[in-house]
């Protein structure tokens, strides 16, 4: 059964318009476009890259995250559960240049292992700041 923190609900549509999600897949940074609500799963289940049946195993597997820009922050995390782990923090430090070109991000924007917080649904993640 897909966890139901994997689907958009209602009141995430702000937060999802509103964030810059992305995904690194085999050394490759996937913008999903700025505006969508969809969640990670969700848009990666319209491009057709994964489904219910295999949709932990490519979590497990991938990074992925979002820009925040009304904290100017980056976030990244691994897995179903948003949590991360230190080859996370070598790719996040390894991607970092390569996000601020194409999100034109500054040395102010700050970096993090582990998502924002999600006070709509209560739900605290553990997080460290890289940058």
């Amino acid at each position: 059964m897909l966890p139901s923190a994997l689907i958009t609900k209602p009141q995430d549509y702000e937060f999802h318009k509103t964030r810059h999600a992305f995904f690194i897949i085999d050394d490759e940074i996937i913008l999903i476009p700025k505006g969508t609500v969809d969640s990670h799963f969700e848009w990666l289940k319209k491009q057709g890259r994964v489904d219910e049946s295999n949709y932990e195993e490519l979590f497990n597997k991938i990074a992925r995250g979002f820009y925040w820009p009304p904290t100017n922050s980056l976030y990244f995390y691994n897995g179903v559960g948003c949590y991360f782990n230190d080859e996370l923090e070598k790719i996040a430090i390894k991607f970092f240049p390569k996000f601020k070109e194409l999100l034109n991000l500054n040395d102010e924007t700050e970096v993090f292992l582990g998502p924002k917080d999600n006070p709509l649904d209560g739900i605290t993640y553990p997080q460290k700041k890289l940058i």
